[in-house]
């Protein structure tokens, strides 16, 4: 198999987006380390005051996937890890602001398809992911109570 691959990955582990760089460590175990960066903006205005916000979002997901089940370039994925998850926001109006930042993660596991190249050659993975942490959950409202939500991933790149 080609030991390294470049790819973008939507959804995923990164949760919209990701650009990634992964590497065989050994035959059958691949390494991903990932990045992704999103930014968001809001304002109002009454016509005599105003508010803003903004906040920005840093993800770094890390990887480790078994394809050891294959036939050629075609394998059943098997992983799991972490994305890391770093956050700053700000918001001001009526005469006060407020900034804040602060470092999280989530843990990622993972089920999927891929068309990893013996060779130089493109590089195909979809499959699905639950992504597990404190507040995640379709059914509670406590920030602190762990779960999971059930995630897809779909990525394109080349192996070399």
């Amino acid at each position: 198999l080609a030991p390294n691959t470049v790819y973008v990955e939507g959804l995923g582990a990164a949760l919209a987006y990701s650009g990634n760089y992964e590497r065989l460590v050994i035959p059958n175990l691949a390494v991903r380390l990932g990045f992704a960066y999103l930014s968001f903006a809001a304002s109002a205005s009454d016509g005599e005051s105003s508010v803003s916000s903004k906040s920005r979002f840093l993800l770094f997901p890390i990887t480790a996937s078994y394809i050891g089940l294959r036939r050629g370039k075609h394998a059943l994925e098997l992983g799991g890890g972490a994305t890391l998850l770093y956050t700053s926001a700000e918001a001001s109006g009526l005469g006060i602001s407020a900034s804040g930042s602060g470092m999280t993660g989530f843990i990622t596991v993972l089920a999927g398809y891929r068309i990893h190249p013996l060779g130089t050659g493109f590089n195909f993975r979809v499959g699905v992911m639950g992504i597990a942490g404190p507040g995640l959950g379709f059914s509670s409202a406590d920030p602190e109570q762990w779960g999971m939500i059930p995630w897809g991933y779909l990525s394109l790149g080349a192996s070399f």
